[in-house]
């Protein structure tokens, strides 16, 4: 243990000499959320589940990794997440402006999580309008009594699961939906 802790680098993630915390965090903001945003819209929207171009989210999601950590390499270590932060420094016992690769990367997922929620969520499609009453989003369709009604869904290893065959098709409130973590 003692070998491993004179080792200075070990992959930890430091500021440049050149950079300061607090522009730190907001570059650390910056690129997460980038990299946030283009997670959201291509694997998590659910237009691009509808059309199929999901299965291709890898893709921008792998390019706007290498483009954001290249981006902030040179002056944050490149980190964009948290995890990858403090293995490093815990075996090289480095902390020195560790809150800077905490306080960046989660403040920019509550701002993506609270824009995904209020703004990217609204549904802007034909069900949108004031002439019907239903709303669909992420599989449930709600209705101006307060009703969701769940889709069958057309992955077969769940439809075809003995322990959902009671929910098909069936009509549940939104009460009940906000009141459990999950609906089996």
């Amino acid at each position: 243990n003692k070998v491993i802790a004179h080792i200075p680098s070990l992959g930890t993630t430091l500021l440049s000499v050149d950079s300061t915390p607090l522009p730190s965090v907001c570059f650390e903001f910056v690129m997460t959320f980038a990299l946030l945003f283009t997670i959201y819209g291509t694997a998590i929207n659910t237009q691009s589940a509808a059309n199929g171009s999901h299965v291709l989210a890898p893709l921008p999601i792998g390019f706007a990794v290498t483009v954001c950590v290249g981006v902030s390499y040179g002056f944050t270590g490149g980190s964009l997440n948290p995890a990858r932060t403090i293995g490093p420094a815990i075996i090289t016992h480095t902390f020195t402006n560790h809150w800077v690769y905490w306080v960046g990367p989660m403040g920019a997922a509550v701002v993506m999580g609270l824009l995904q929620r209020y703004v990217f969520l609204v549904d802007t499609g034909p069900m949108s309008n004031s002439n019907n009453s239903s709303k669909k989003i992420r599989g449930y369709e709600f209705n101006k009594k307060k009703q969701a009604s769940i889709e069958p869904v057309a992955d077969s290893s769940f439809s075809s699961s003995p322990s959902h065959h009671h929910r098909r098709n069936s009509t549940i409130s939104l009460d009940e939906i906000e009141s459990h973590d999950t609906i089996d």
